[in-house]
């Protein structure tokens, strides 16, 4: 997307492969699932360290491929590689079992997982990872945006002490090889990342007995409060809606200001964001670089016209970027949202570096605002920390989870979404309990 001239390589598609490899995973996961937990975790932990020797070459792929800047490139390995570490360190206590009676944990079988081009290198590794070391086998197919970066994570798995078929890769749109998945009887479990509307249309067609985990992502939120550091929010916010060119979940997109702030706010926004560097990842300084298509390109423009269409203000309007190579580069657009005017603009995802701002009379009406939003993955909440009712403003935030006087970060901790952004299902450890079945034994000598 940063050079249309640069061509990476040839990835095939695999759609007549995706059932042979559901087939070929069912077939080995008994065997895999009776592995003890110490042998589960090794291929794991040299999954982590091929991550770790393969730096350089993996986010020269990310790079390329999906336009990250290579400083981002490499903290989005270094922050995979923190969490798969967690992961690891706390299968045991997940997955401990009793010994004869009481609780013990089982693996769901064979699982279909579906990933899209956002955190694209963080996402399969981990649900690959976690499927895994439950004793689950795993079909992976990436965005078909990023192929590169899935034969990456393969030919990860293909330099670990792994036997065949407990990891299989297949490339294709998400219309077929998802269709597969869907299809097949084989598939014990289904984990998906991506768009709400996709997950809309799988969820229609799963059984209702395969556990189906989805992680519709959207976007985060800000509460700017009164009393806040402005130039600090300012600066984290900024960090947090641009960074990958705002197409993270992470990314912070909608924000809350109270009115006797609202100007100042968006004076500082609106020039700082000016002063960013956009470009190819590769050149020095870079902080912003293309959006990962001409698709996701003409969706910007189209949501910045519909801003426009419904009477909201452009700050900083939307609009093409030339640069030295030819790649799908955009401004960064800031719009000031008329919420009361009939269309709030509270129910969609701004596709790429969008930043709109809700101007608020109050604490009360700022959280209520915000509880509206559709998709509500995480929320920064910028303001005096000695405020005397901090603790009870965070409890009325209904979010997946509350970043003080800082911009949202993928952690480990089992974060569950609010509103679209997820089916309740938690990220991270989380992974662990999802990715398992309980059986519990019981005897007329024991107390349960």
């Amino acid at each position: 997307p940063g050079n249309r001239e640069d061509h990476i390589g040839r990835f095939p598609f695999s759609l007549a492969n995706a059932n042979k490899a559901i087939a070929y995973a069912k077939a080995v996961q008994p065997t895999w699932a009776q592995k003890p937990l110490e042998e589960r975790l090794v291929p794991a932990k040299e999954f982590r360290c091929q991550l770790e020797r393969r730096m350089k070459y993996i986010a020269n792929i990310l790079t390329r491929e999906i336009g990250l800047p290579v400083w981002e490139a490499h903290q989005e390995i270094k922050q995979t590689m923190h969490l798969l570490n967690d992961v690891i360190a706390n299968a045991d206590k997940v997955l401990q079992q009793a010994p004869l009676y009481g609780e013990k944990k089982f693996p769901l079988g064979t699982i279909g997982a579906m990933t899209p081009y956002s955190l694209s290198l963080q996402t399969p590794a981990l649900f690959s990872v976690a499927a895994i070391i439950c004793g689950n086998t795993i079909v992976h197919k990436p965005s078909k945006y990023t192929p590169g970066v899935g034969q990456c994570i393969a030919e990860l798995w293909d330099r670990c002490k792994l036997p065949r078929g407990v990891y299989n890769m297949v490339q294709g749109p998400g219309s077929q090889i998802g269709q597969a998945f869907l299809n097949n009887g084989l598939v014990d479990g289904l984990l998906f990342a991506g768009s709400h509307s996709a997950a809309m249309t799988i969820r229609k067609k799963v059984s209702p007995d395969i556990p189906l985990f989805m992680y519709m992502g959207g976007k985060s939120n800000a509460i700017i409060l009164e009393d806040a550091n402005l130039e600090d929010a300012c600066r984290a916010i900024l960090s947090s809606a641009f960074r990958a060119t705002g197409q993270r979940p992470s990314a912070i997109a909608r924000v809350l200001v109270p009115k006797a702030l609202f100007q100042q706010v968006s004076n500082i926004l609106s020039k700082s964001s000016a002063q960013i560097s956009i470009g190819h990842g590769e050149e020095p300084n870079v902080y912003i670089g293309p959006l990962v298509s001409e698709h996701w390109r003409t969706r910007y423009h189209r949501y910045g016209r519909n801003l426009n269409a419904n009477g909201h203000t452009a700050i900083c309007p939307t609009a093409n970027v030339q640069t030295k190579k030819r790649g799908f580069y955009v401004q960064p657009a800031i719009f000031q949202i008329h919420w009361n005017n009939g269309a709030p603009m509270t129910e969609d995802e701004p596709p790429g570096p969008f930043i709109l701002l809700y101007e608020t009379n109050n604490i009360d009406e700022a959280i209520s605002l915000h509880n509206q939003f559709s998709y509500r993955r995480m929320t920064s909440v910028f303001t005096d920390m000695q405020r005397k009712d901090l603790h009870g403003i965070v409890q009325r935030i209904n979010t997946g989870a509350i970043f003080l006087n800082q911009s949202p970060q993928e952690i480990s901790a089992p974060v569950t979404g609010a509103g679209r952004s997820s089916n309740g299902c938690q990220m991270g450890m989380g992974l662990l309990s999802l990715l398992t079945r309980s059986n519990v034994v019981f005897s007329p000598n024991k107390n349960s």
